[in-house]
């Protein structure tokens, strides 16, 4: 009988045989064998062949499993950030190409709009008391004040409002942090304009 042999027909040997068999150390054998993966027979420092190269077998199949799971959600992440990449490369040619506006040019012009018509409108009382008062009848008041108010209406609507295309020496989205690589040093210096509203 051999010395990697029990009397029982199970193969028997030792922690070298074992790491050259497995391609690995004796340190990493006896770790596998401390975590259970590499099955000990009995005797100081003799391994089951069989049981612990199955085990060993398990071992990697387990570990095989959870690399794809994480590569899986890898995957996952990558397309997550293409996908970023891709609406924001799409927002920025959608604003270059004048088919959407910076949140705070609108705002800009929002109150640009809002602004003139308070002016407009906290002027009219001063502009049309004269003419009410001089109004024969409170229907003819009333006719006086509604032509007021048509006639503010409008210039506020003839009023030609525009934003700035593109900002001077920028590109969209190289105010957001991270974002210095955007800078555009061959833009043109003056602001192209969109009329809005």
């Amino acid at each position: 009988m051999s010395d990697n042999q029990e009397a029982d027909g199970a193969a028997i040997c030792d922690p070298q045989t074992m790491a050259k068999f497995l391609l690995m150390t004796e340190r990493t054998v006896n770790r596998l064998a401390a975590e259970g993966v590499l099955v000990r027979a009995a005797g100081r420092g003799r391994f089951d062949l069989v049981a612990s190269v199955q085990g060993y077998v398990r071992f990697l199949r387990k570990n095989a499993d959870h690399d794809l799971q994480g590569g899986a959600q890898i995957v996952g992440l990558r397309t997550r950030l293409i996908d970023a990449k891709t609406r924001l490369a799409e927002s920025e040619a959608d604003e270059a190409a004048g088919r959407m506006l910076l949140k705070a040019d609108v705002e800009a012009v929002w109150l640009r709009i809002v602004t003139n018509m308070r002016t407009r409108m906290l002027a009219l009382p001063t502009r049309v008391a004269p003419l009410l008062q001089a109004a024969a009848s409170p229907g003819e008041a009333a006719a006086i004040l509604t032509d007021a108010v048509h006639d503010a209406l409008a210039d506020l609507a003839a009023t030609e409002v525009t934003v700035p295309r593109t900002r001077a020496g920028r590109v969209s989205g190289a105010d957001r942090p991270g974002a210095d690589d955007l800078r555009d040093d061959g833009a043109a210096s003056e602001a192209d304009n969109l009329a809005v509203g």
